[in-house]
């Protein structure tokens, strides 16, 4: 049994469903001249929306100029459901996050790398509540993928599932980026929202 709670019709939908390529709803790889104040456009046209701190471009990659607490950068994607949110942590470090159905700096859903483990967390009301743990040796250049589908959340690295989890908390969410607490040494590439 791959986790709890997943749904006969959550693995139907990944093998039978196909044919078409997916949907990308929206695509960053942040290739475009540095910047230390601004994340600017995605190459799909929508605008990095920060929530904290100050944001940039470094050498063809997101980054933080500065870090004191929460910091967060997010795309509405306008989809919430049926999709998977990806990106690339270019570099190894600690509490780099993949932020997915965000509702605001006091909830939204996270995996972050922590030590030598990758973590799910939901972020309720300010407060972490840890739904899972991927035991594993981090490495810069890990590819970390979120797959949502109704409560049903399946998370991915370097494309093996790594935790899952049914939960439906801001599930209507539309929100998805990148995140980091103090500390601004960590690098993303090639973010994405793709239809499942």
């Amino acid at each position: 049994m791959i986790g709890v709670g997943i749904s006969i019709n959550y693995f139907q939908r990944r093998i039978f469903s196909g044919g078409t390529p997916p949907i990308t709803y929206v695509f960053d790889d942040f290739n475009r001249a540095n910047n230390q104040s601004s994340l600017g456009n995605a190459i799909t046209g929508q605008p990095w929306m920060v929530q904290l701190d100050t944001w940039g471009i470094l050498n063809n990659q997101a980054y933080l100029a500065s870090s004191s607490a929460q910091s967060t950068a997010g795309i509405d994607s306008l989809h919430a459901d049926d999709i998977a949110v990806q990106v690339t942590f270019s570099v190894n470090s600690h509490e780099q996050r993949l932020i997915f159905r965000y509702g605001g700096i006091a909830n939204h859903w996270y995996v972050r790398r922590f030590g030598t483990n990758y973590e799910l967390v939901k972020f309720v009301s300010n407060s972490p509540v840890p739904m899972g743990t991927f035991t594993t040796t981090p490495v810069g250049g890990d590819v970390i993928r979120v797959e949502l589908v109704g409560s049903n959340i399946v998370i991915k690295v370097n494309g093996n599932i790594a935790i899952t989890a049914n939960d439906s908390f801001n599930q209507s969410a539309t929100i998805h980026g990148l995140g980091s607490l103090t500390n601004n040494t960590p690098q993303w590439d090639n973010f994405s929202v793709t239809e499942l």
